[in-house]
């Protein structure tokens, strides 16, 4: 007898050792109950019935599969992920019983994250048998999931169990057949998601999108208005979303198409220069297709500037070995081409010169002008020299180094020297509070109001400037501009000095609300469009949204960013140019007249030499930036 019972242990020991280890399965008998998330790294099966708490996940890991063959009961919500497979049976009912109904394979709700899920509902069996009474009823099959079922990612199959047969009898009725179960007693939903690829969607966000389907049904939320990002054009649907039915999880793309590259033709060529005493440009001219050749002068040939771009060839006097970069700025149809660099140097010229050696002082930057830190110059062909012997002479890096920008004027808030009227403009003048000078600022006319009083009725009518009244008295529509000053449009054939078209002459400006709005003269209401509209002798780019709303504050337009002032300073609804100190940040807007003027620089240095982060604030380092006057675009960017 010990040496049976010794045996058996052994042989228990053995099947567990063996159950354990890597790459076998392990076969549970008795049921689970789990009350916590549970984790499933190596594949099992479990022969009797699991039992969950509410709202339970369920992870499987890759490449591991459970079984589970008496079924999942106890839970509201069960979330499978891990990306395994999960096979669930109902039990089954029993023969000739009362308890022939086959149970549920998962009583409740299931949420697929990921994985391979297959439910299948328990068989029902075949009704007892009698030889004078009434045959048994067959048992019904179970469902396969007593809930909703919900896929996010991955699938699920789900089959009802079939239905026992009816019990004979061999003088009365037999029994009747059991009824298959259903798959699913709740509804079957997919999560169907959408991407933008090379652009964003129509609220500026490039997040992916989602929304719950029930299965056999089409999206009802389909992405519309979709914009490019700089640098790409078109754009499609990999598969029309609004004509697809659903029956499995799935995401849909929507891609811009990138704009092909710029192409340098022709590269620019350093030219042999020896000093003269006046500029010289520095090298030939360069040839682009599909774009037009810029150029800047750089600090080394490793990092290409992010300013100065410049259709003109870079010129230089000085002795010394000068950067010059290059590329082909795309048009339309194309993207900038990717930058060159050519180094050039001015060599000293061959004529008999000694260099003779004047000392400068150290001098501190003004609010205008560059300072340096002492050196020597050589009066006569102007190099600059780190001492007095002449022993070596500074590069163009070098001086750079020396060299300290000027700081810009330091304005204060400025007062009002000439009030405003209805008739004339008024001044406000600014005074730098470094050194003293003063700049003025024109204030607009003052608005005369149209409004009506309460007291007047719809019949009563009257317009002054082409305005209207209205019983309530909160809409106006009048030849005034968006300041309240009186806009004509100027006179035919009229060019404003910023060298490109006004967008349209003699419209309306309108307000409802103080929301104000734009009517063309050809009647129609500015939409979804810019407008460069002219005033006081200067034209300024405006946006009209979707609702013929002029925009104030912050714009995200085909992949850039630009600001329009929100105060109503004289200067409301205009696109920003230059510095602008916002809340309590400073941001830096492209001033330069053309298709980038107002985009808002990011992760860059400005052209006064400041630093700008990924969100296009400065980051405090330096003296602090210049704001901008509000000049609008002339001939020079300003």
């Amino acid at each position: 007898m010990k040496t049976k019972k010794r045996l058996l242990s052994i042989l228990l020991s053995l099947v567990m050792v063996l159950g354990l280890m890597p790459g076998m399965s392990l076969t549970v008998y008795a049921s689970e109950t789990w009350g916590t998330n549970t984790t499933i790294d190596s594949t099992r099966t479990i022969n009797g019935g699991v039992t969950v708490n509410d709202n339970i996940t369920l992870t499987i890991n890759n490449g591991v599969t459970l079984t589970v063959k008496e079924g999942i009961s106890g839970n509201n919500t069960l979330t499978v992920t891990g990306g395994g497979r999960l096979i669930v049976y109902g039990s089954d009912g029993n023969d000739g019983g009362d308890d022939g109904d086959g149970g549920d394979g998962v009583s409740g709700n299931v949420t697929v994250n990921s994985g391979l899920i297959t439910v299948t509902g328990g068989s029902g069996r075949r009704g007892g048998e009698s030889e004078q009474g009434h045959g048994g009823d067959g048992g019904d099959g179970g469902c396969g999931v007593s809930g909703n079922v919900t896929v996010n990612s991955g699938s699920i199959t789900v089959t009802g169990g079939s239905g026992g047969f009816g019990g004979d009898s061999i003088e009365a009725e037999d029994g009747s057949d059991g009824n298959a179960g259903r798959a699913v007693t709740g509804t079957i939903s997919y999560t169907v998601t959408y991407k933008v690829v090379g652009g964003t969607w129509s609220n500026g966000s490039s997040a992916d999108k989602t929304e719950t389907v029930q299965d056999g049904s089409q999206p009802a939320s389909v992405p519309t208005g979709m914009k490019a990002s700089e640098g790409y054009t078109g754009g499609s649907w990999d598969t029309d979303p609004a004509n697809a039915t659903i029956n499995e999880a799935k995401t849909f793309t929507y891609t811009f198409t990138a704009k092909p590259a710029a192409t340098v033709t022709k590269a620019p060529t350093a030219k042999s220069l020896t000093y003269t005493g006046s500029a010289q440009e520095l090298v030939t001219a360069g040839e682009a297709s599909g774009g037009t050749m810029q150029y800047t002068i750089g600090d080394n040939t490793t990092k290409a500037p992010t300013a100065g771009w410049d259709t003109s060839i870079p010129t230089a006097a000085n002795v010394g070995t000068y950067y010059v970069w290059y590329k082909a700025k795309g048009d339309g149809d194309h993207i900038d081409s990717a930058p060159g660099v050519v180094s050039v140097t001015i060599k000293e010229s061959t004529s008999a010169h000694t260099h003779t050696f004047k000392l400068v002082e150290a001098k501190e930057p003004t609010c205008t002008e560059d300072g340096y830190d002492e050196h020597y110059e050589c009066p006569e062909c102007g190099a600059w020299f780190e001492d007095r012997s002449g022993h070596h002479q500074l590069s163009v890096t070098e001086k750079a180094e020396i060299t300290k920008k000027a700081t810009g004027h330091k304005w204060d808030s400025g007062v009002v020297t000439k009030e405003a009227t209805y008739d004339e403009t008024g001044i406000k003048t600014y005074t730098c509070s470094v050194c003293g000078e003063t700049k003025e600022e024109t204030i607009p006319k003052k608005t005369r109001s149209y409004s009506n009083d309460s007291d007047n009725d719809s019949s009563d009518s009257g317009s002054s400037g082409g305005g209207s009244r209205g019983k309530s008295g909160s809409f106006s529509t009048q030849s005034l501009d968006v300041n309240g000053n009186a806009f004509g449009g100027p006179s035919a054939g009229h060019q404003p000095d910023s060298g490109m078209p006004v967008s349209d002459r003699g419209g309306n400006w309108g307000s409802m609300s103080n929301n104000w709005s734009y009517t063309k003269s050809d009647g129609t209401l500015a939409k979804n469009e810019w407008l460069n509209l002219e005033y006081n002798g200067h034209t300024y780019w405006y946006f009209f949204d979707g609702n013929s709303t002029m925009q104030t504050d912050w714009l995200n337009y085909n992949g850039a960013t630009y600001y329009f002032v929100p105060d109503m300073d004289g200067w409301r609804g205009r696109m920003a140019t230059g510095w602008h100190q916002i809340g309590e940040k400073w941001y830096y807007f492209e001033p330069t007249a053309g298709a980038y003027q107002g985009v808002m620089y990011r992760g860059a240095v400005t052209p006064d030499g400041h630093i700008v982060g990924a969100d296009g604030a400065w980051n405090g380092v330096g003296t602090t930036p210049e704001s901008s006057a509000q000049t609008g675009t002339t001939a020079n960017g300003t």
